[in-house]
């Protein structure tokens, strides 16, 4: 019996490593290949349905540090034949910190919103009480770019697509919309879509400091609602000063996911 040398053992080792790893790395592809197949964006919303959330928030307010919280509701009102879902969002309440004091913030009547099917702002119908300082141009460019706008197309990881709307800023302008998929994300043991929207505009004309707002958005593949998403908006025009703000939207109270036909 021929004796194997301690150099041979090693690179017989080494051979059978490389070969697992070879392995590993085989299996590893292929089940992401599994795991990515086309996903479509879509959401099931039906009237009477009502989602409690809450936004709470580091602001900058001309240079002042506050922190706010508010509760929202938003119920559907009606779907239309098109797909278009118009709603009713109410602030609840809420409460804004400052360095030396805290002030509660009451809740106010809403606004109607009407998106379409994709998500894309149609109409904006405000109470007439806004508590928020912002120019009504400002405050409908805040609801184009609050939620996230899905696609027509099925779409697989890192897929993006563009929205253009007219800049209620500034007359003749238009913007842009950046939206992506980025994949499956488990968070908190859950499979969530996770996706992420930027945009940069003009947001009063008579600035040209670009307004900026990043949003990653997890939202539940059962019935398209969104779970809970990140911003980072930037030079939001306010009649307080500008704007910075880092936050995070949860919901804090959805409607039952629908169940699935056998």
């Amino acid at each position: 019996m021929r004796h194997i040398t301690q150099g041979e053992t090693r690179m017989k080792t080494g051979r059978l490593a490389v070969v697992a790893a070879a392995s590993l790395a085989l299996m590893l592809s292929r089940g992401a290949r599994a795991d990515d197949k086309p996903v479509t964006l879509v959401r099931a919303q039906k009237v009477g349905d009502v989602v409690h959330g809450k936004l709470t928030a580091n602001l900058s307010i001309a240079g002042m540090m506050i922190k706010l919280e508010e509760d929202m509701k938003i119920e559907v009102k009606q779907i239309k034949p098109d797909g278009s879902v118009v709603t009713a969002e109410t602030l609840e309440g809420g409460k804004i910190s400052l360095p030396q004091q805290d002030i509660d913030i009451p809740a106010g009547p809403g606004d109607t919103v009407t998106r379409d099917k994709f998500g894309k702002l149609v109409d904006l119908k405000e109470s007439g009480e806004d508590q928020s300082g912002m120019s009504p141009e400002v405050k409908k460019i805040m609801s184009i770019v609050q939620d996230i706008i899905f696609t027509d197309k099925p779409v697989m990881p890192n897929d993006s697509w563009e929205t253009k709307f007219d800049n209620p800023a500034v007359k003749g302008q238009q913007f842009t919309i950046k939206s992506s998929y980025v994949g499956i994300e488990k968070v908190d043991g859950k499979d969530l879509w996770k996706l992420k929207q930027t945009t940069e505009l003009q947001a009063a004309a008579d600035s040209q400091d670009k307004m900026t707002y990043e949003t990653t958005y997890f939202v539940d593949p059962t019935n398209g609602q969104t779970v809970k998403a990140n911003v980072v908006a930037k030079n939001i025009p306010s009649g307080q000063g500008v704007i910075n703000m880092d936050g995070q939207m949860t919901i804090t109270k959805a409607p039952a996911a629908a169940k699935s036909e056998k």
